[in-house]
């Protein structure tokens, strides 16, 4: 479980292939203190896909990738240099600024504009429609792992807008129109959908 606030960018350093179409993926964050009080088998969020750590060497760490996950997220696109969100996972004792993230992704989305504002920047997205019955205005949605709210809905097409601190902390600031994204939605829209669906 994560909050969608990110600790740290890291950066791919190396692709390898294993069993079954699987990638094994190392990661360095920017940061070398990010790993400090990580260990073997601990999930890390990268760039909203929940990976568990399998190798740690050198200020990085190792992850790999299954066949099912790389079919269904943005992780198909990353290649040596590729910048990612980096989250540890939530700790009982942290504080919740966010909302609550699982690293499930539902979906990929595409970035169709970026456009500065003032000081923030206002990134549009083309959205799956089937995602869109779980999203409102004002809403919470985790894009690329980032806990955002929803500022605007128009067909299937979604705005938020960036403040400068989670530009300059996030690779939102290293994003262009037509990058793919990950998508994860509000998990209680899907519950209620679930016990809604139930009770018919």
């Amino acid at each position: 479980m994560f909050k969608g606030i990110i600790e740290n960018i890291g950066t791919v350093t190396q692709i390898n292939d294993i069993k079954s179409h699987d990638k094994r993926i190392t990661i360095k964050p920017t940061n070398p203190n990010f790993l400090n009080e990580t260990k073997i088998g601990d999930s890390i969020g990268c760039s909203g896909i929940c990976l568990s750590v399998v190798e740690l060497n050198n200020r990085c760490f190792v992850v790999d990738v299954s066949d099912a996950t790389l079919s269904v997220t943005s992780a198909t696109h990353w290649k040596e240099g590729t910048k990612i969100n980096l989250e540890p996972a939530l700790r009982m004792t942290d504080r919740i600024d966010g909302h609550f993230v699982q690293g499930h992704v539902d979906g990929i989305g595409k970035i169709i504009s970026i456009t500065s504002v003032n000081s923030s920047h206002n990134i549009g997205f083309h959205i799956p429609d089937s995602l869109l019955k779980y999203m409102i205005i004002k809403g919470s949605i985790a894009i690329d792992g980032v806990s955002l709210t929803i500022n605007s809905i128009s067909n299937e097409i979604l705005s938020v807008n960036i403040i400068p601190h989670t530009w300059e902390n996030t690779t939102f600031q290293y994003n262009k129109v037509n990058d793919t994204i990950n998508i994860e939605v509000d998990m209680l829209a899907k519950h209620l959908e679930r016990l809604y669906n139930i009770k018919i």
